[in-house]
């Protein structure tokens, strides 16, 4: 599928966040990356952030299903 607009720039970001490829990030994975990126999040934000948007699996996020 193509990405328009600034979708493909999310997709990047969330390929990034998805390290073992699964179609999932998860709390660490953002805590990992952030972190790789010289800022600081702690792992209750992460779990913050997450557990704010609903998703089907727990602790796991469909980044596809955000953009499309």
């Amino acid at each position: 599928m193509k990405h328009t607009d600034g979708s493909e720039n999310i997709m990047d970001l969330f390929t990034v966040l998805n390290m073992d490829k699964s179609g999932f990030f998860t709390p660490m994975n953002l805590y990992k990356t952030v972190a790789s990126m010289g800022d600081m999040i702690t792992m209750e934000e992460a779990n913050e952030l997450m557990n704010s948007t609903a998703t089907k699996e727990p602790g796991k996020m469909n980044y596809e299903g955000l953009v499309y």
